[in-house]
């Protein structure tokens, strides 16, 4: 690779990592905003995961379909049981 070839290296992983801090901190931001809108001070499970929901991500994209695990967190958060 070389030296220049390091450098660029080490840029791609600097850029990267600036990008998921970036978009995690993004994503926690928005899951605030969904416990206060909640009237929450506390940061849930759940607040995270409607705000991936309503960021249209999700944590497995490469999955076609929701899992059991997703069904039953989605019922439990309907239903208000805690999750």
């Amino acid at each position: 690779m070389g030296l220049d070839g390091d450098k660029w290296a080490s840029l791609g992983v600097v850029t990267i990592q600036e990008a998921a801090e970036g978009h995690v901190v993004e994503v926690i931001q928005d899951a605030y905003a969904c416990a206060r809108h909640a009237k929450r001070i506390t940061l849930m499970p759940k607040d995270l995961l409607l705000a991936q929901r309503i960021r249209c991500e999700r944590s497995r994209p490469w999955n076609s379909g929701p899992t059991a695990v997703d069904a039953a967190l989605e019922r439990r958060i309907r239903e208000g049981q805690r999750v």
